[in-house]
């Protein structure tokens, strides 16, 4: 079986002590400007489907696997129409890289810290500063990979399981494209049965159907449509299912019991939260009061595996020398990367003053904080496929409350 980046834990660890780098070729085309358009292109338009997800439900993909899929496909129809050198294995795995990144861009802020402080206190950024600001937290984000890169992948080799899934995909792909062919066609079917299911959404043709049931408590007659328990018509849940697997859907749905099914009538009964229009779902009202045993949970749970991965933490800091290859041409110097670090940090640093009216020396240390968290953040996903970015989030948030408690800019 083909592996993806969501099976790859399960899939090709297994492989992964026998796993070698293949000697580098330096005949087949790669860095070509076809590659690099293809990925910004997918980039720009899986993005989309980032942001939609992450302010939806708070989650999001890295798309590499569709994106070589995509790139694959289409230049694989465009040699059809007319002769051109193929696509070749390389070229689409930059086509990838660059996919996921811009893929990526959500991570940015664009779904959490920015929506929450225009939901707080109303800031909205025009375009060219919400782009300025966003190119910032890029480079932030491309300095600290390149200091960790020889470190993590060269000397540690750390297997990073979706980066080895992508790599094996591609593998597969291109030794047998009838299969990766069909996987395309079953992408783009899976799409166009979504967005059909979408469309019948908006023409009101399909809708949430409330289940059954009501009871009769201190806020009156209350039925199961009131507390929120509803079949939706979306499929983006049900990708997300099969993403994310069993254990944490059924994780997800006990939530949903405990929260709106046992808590939410106790909330009703004893007047912590107020009841709504008698045909309406009462979400909002609901919400209100079960955010926050459902935060304290998230912070609890984030700082707890946060702690868990202690060793990962420790070695995060500490230099090994591996027995790993170190041949590589393709090292940033130091100086470079110096220079590169000093230009994010300032720039950082400034925007943050200038667009958040944020006093310097936090904004500095917010900076700082987030080099350190990023070395903690790559070295845990290089060992569990996991990014903690959730666990990043609490311990910033923890931390600069108490810096600069009751200013939601410095906070965010």
């Amino acid at each position: 079986r083909m592996p993806t980046a969501t099976t790859a834990p399960a899939v090709v660890l297994g492989r992964m002590a026998a796993l070698q780098p293949a000697p580098l070729d330096r005949t087949m085309r790669q860095l070509t400007v076809r590659a690099v358009a293809t990925g910004m292109v997918l980039g720009g338009l899986l993005s989309l489907c980032n942001l939609y997800s992450g302010l939806k439900i708070g989650w999001s993909n890295n798309m590499s696997v569709t994106a070589a899929l995509l790139g694959f496909a289409f230049w694989r129809a465009m040699s059809a129409v007319r002769p051109m050198a193929p696509f070749t294995m390389l070229e689409n795995n930059l086509n990838q890289t660059a996919a996921s990144a811009g893929a990526a861009i959500s991570s940015a802020g664009l779904v959490a810290p920015i929506p929450a402080l225009t939901l707080i206190d109303g800031t909205s950024l025009s375009w060219p500063l919400l782009a300025l600001w966003t190119f910032s937290v890029c480079c932030v984000g491309i300095v600290v990979a390149i200091g960790l890169r020889r470190q993590m992948l060269l000397v540690d080799r750390l297997p990073f399981p979706s980066g080895i899934a992508s790599a094996e995909t591609l593998k597969e792909m291109y030794a047998s494209g009838k299969e990766a062919v069909a996987r395309v066609w079953m992408l783009v079917g899976a799409g166009a049965l979504a967005a059909a299911v979408k469309v019948a959404e908006h023409l009101k043709l399909v809708g949430k159907v409330a289940l059954p049931g009501r009871y009769a408590g201190a806020a009156g007659s209350v039925s199961a449509g009131n507390l929120t328990l509803a079949v939706e018509p979306n499929l983006l849940m049900v990708g997300i299912g099969g993403l994310i697997g069993l254990r944490a859907g059924l994780s997800l749905l006990l939530g949903a019991i405990v929260a709106y099914v046992v808590l939410a009538p106790i909330a009703l009964g004893q007047g912590w939260a107020v009841a709504g229009a008698p045909d309406a779902a009462w979400f909002i009202p609901l919400n209100k009061w079960l955010l926050w045993p459902g935060v304290a949970m998230m912070v609890t749970s984030a700082l707890t595996s946060f702690a868990f991965s202690w060793r990962s933490i420790a070695g995060a800091f500490r230099r090994t020398r591996g027995g790993g290859s170190t041949e590589d041409t393709g090292e940033v110097s130091r100086t470079w990367w110096l220079r590169g670090a000093a230009v994010a940090l300032v720039l950082s640093v400034l925007l943050q003053v200038a667009l958040f009216d944020i006093f310097w020396p936090i904004a500095l240390l917010g900076v700082l904080v987030s080099f350190v968290l990023a070395i903690v953040a790559g070295r845990v996903a290089g060992e569990t496929n996991v990014t903690p970015i959730g666990a990043m989030g609490k311990v910033t948030q923890l931390l600069f409350g108490a810096l600069a408690p009751g200013q939601v800019a410095p906070n965010l």
